[in-house]
């Protein structure tokens, strides 16, 4: 690793250090606060979906909902602040990067290790107020599937970022966007509650795909070889146009 990944690495572990407060702590609260509140609400209402009690299978949504929040906000506000004023020609000039989309790749990943740190956070917090159990976990599926939700959050916040000033807009983007996606993809219930027009919608959307492998993978023990597959195009196609814009944006 040369010194301009190294220098962008530590200039984000300190701004992580300086903002912990806003950066770690509250990142992790919202997912939280919707497990215990939502869990105590409807555990005794809800008992148990498909034979599994509601406590655990709130679990894999929040992961996957503490990660997508985590690396969205990550690389969107880190282009949307930076890219049209002297930081971001300081984050350039802070050693040679060998093109724009080395950036990219440096920052993507900066998005994906912050979500992932994150997602391990609120998974040993949940199983453990919950007291799941994880033996029945097919770990290299759910790890899969947790690999490419941080991956598509961060590239899908890269691009906000190129596009969307930093101000309201982007904030409201994660509560009024990603968190309703999740919701709708079945982060509390099963989408089969659902009206058959809707439900049919629903499974086009990538959180449904991201979902419905992790909570397969989590609470089966099941391989979902088409949820996989899918997962893996859509990611290759967000991260694709991600970099592709990279290219073109004359202001980053």
């Amino acid at each position: 690793m040369n010194n301009a990944y190294r220098a962008l690495w530590w200039r984000e572990f300190v701004l992580y250090r300086r903002n912990f407060i806003g950066e770690g702590v509250l990142n992790l609260l919202l997912p939280l606060i919707f497990f215990l509140f939502l869990g105590m609400g409807f555990q005794q209402i809800v008992g148990k979906i498909d034979g599994v009690a509601y406590f655990e299978f709130l679990i894999p949504g929040m992961v996957l909902l503490t990660i997508a929040l985590s690396a969205f906000e990550t690389t969107s506000w880190f282009y949307a602040t930076n890219r049209r004023n002297q930081q971001w020609q300081e984050v350039i000039l802070m050693g040679d990067f060998p093109n724009k989309r080395s950036l990219f790749l440096s920052q993507i990943l900066i998005g994906i290790v912050k979500s992932l740190f994150h997602g391990l956070v609120i998974f040993l917090i949940t199983v453990f107020l919950s007291g799941a159990s994880v033996s029945q976990i097919n770990i290299q599926a759910f790890l899969a599937f947790v690999l490419f939700t941080a991956i598509q959050f961060s590239a899908l916040g890269h691009i906000v970022g190129l596009y969307v000033k930093p101000g309201p807009l982007l904030g409201r983007l994660v509560i009024f966007l990603i968190f309703p996606l999740f919701i709708v993809s079945g982060i509390g219930w099963n989408i089969s509650q659902y009206t058959p027009v809707f439900e049919k919608i629903i499974y086009w959307l990538p959180t449904y795909t991201l979902m419905h492998g992790t909570q397969s993978a989590f609470l089966k023990g099941v391989i979902q070889n088409f949820a996989l597959i899918v997962t893996i195009v859509e990611t290759g196609v967000i991260v694709g146009v991600a970099q592709l814009l990279t290219g073109t944006r004359d202001d980053v």
